[in-house]
């Protein structure tokens, strides 16, 4: 046998040799990592900070429905006039709860239905189906590899369901924003909640923290952001977000107002600390 003839033969015999080692491994053909656009691009992690000082909460808090414009009706009530209620009690549970879980139940089956497809089909082919021509064998692991990413795709949508039903389920619970006590409640079973009147009203039995800060430096912070308190009398910090912006058109500072959990901070009211806010983000350059 000449050289120039056995060399096709052999290549045939290398490729052939490789793909029933990997069919009689389970081993199979997948794509690499995809990188979103955008990721790789930091994030600087950005603070300020200043002296601010403890004071009560102020006034009472009127607690709305979720989507307070679809004047949802109370199914059950869980408060009573006077009672103290604790950050994320549940108030009270709107009509259509129970179909809102049976949804969620049926969204989750589909899930479990879907992800069991897909550990199906991430299996190893039978050995018996290295006896085929190499052209059909190569075909089978394509058809393969194509048929798992389609049914990890309908997955992924699955599991975007599901998040879309538990957000419904919990949209049907009231929870309380922060703690407090009952002084007024507005709607009882079978009424609907108005957007003007809202479901009850809680005395906050928070404290909240005052900074007067430049306007400039105020213009970095967001309601919601993340805060930490420090008084020289506490060992550890305390954690909150910010409430309020007070600006004043004309004025010089800024009020930044976070607010804090535990009517045990009532002993420290007026004394000063130290407060850092998590201010806007910037890209790293």
């Amino acid at each position: 046998m000449s050289t120039k003839s056995s060399i096709p033969s052999l290549v045939f015999l290398t490729v052939s040799a490789l793909c029933m080692t990997l069919l009689s491994c389970g081993g199979t053909v997948e794509a690499g990592p995809k990188i979103p656009v955008g990721e790789g691009i930091g994030v600087r992690p950005q603070h300020v900070e200043f002296e601010a000082t403890v004071v009560a909460a102020t006034g009472t808090r009127r607690i709305a429905a979720p989507d307070p414009s679809a004047r949802p009706r109370v199914a059950r009530l869980e408060i009573m006039l006077g009672q103290e209620v604790t950050l994320g009690d549940v108030l009270a549970v709107l009509d259509g709860l129970t179909e809102a879980q049976l949804d969620l139940e049926v969204a989750r089956s589909k899930l479990k239905r879907a992800e069991i497809e897909v550990e199906i089909a991430g299996r190893p082919f039978d050995k018996d189906s290295t006896d085929h021509p190499l052209a059909s064998v190569i075909g089978k692991v394509a058809a393969s590899v194509h048929e798992r990413d389609r049914l990890r795709t309908i997955a992924e949508e699955h599991r975007l369901e599901v998040r879309r039903k538990e957000l419904d389920v919990d949209r049907l619970r009231v929870r309380a924003p922060l703690s407090g006590r009952i002084v007024a409640i507005h709607a009882y079973p079978g009424e609907s909640v108005s957007p003007e009147s809202g479901l009850c009203e809680i005395t906050p039995s928070a404290r909240e923290v005052v900074a007067d800060v430049a306007p400039l430096v105020a213009q970095t912070i967001d309601i919601g952001a993340h805060a930490l308190f420090r008084l020289p009398r506490l060992e550890a910090p305390l954690e909150g977000r910010v409430i309020r912006i007070e600006d004043f058109r004309g004025a010089d500072t800024t009020k930044i107002v976070a607010i804090f959990e535990g009517s045990w901070l009532t002993s420290h009211l007026g004394e000063k600390g130290h407060l850092r806010i998590e201010s806007k983000p910037r890209p790293v350059k």
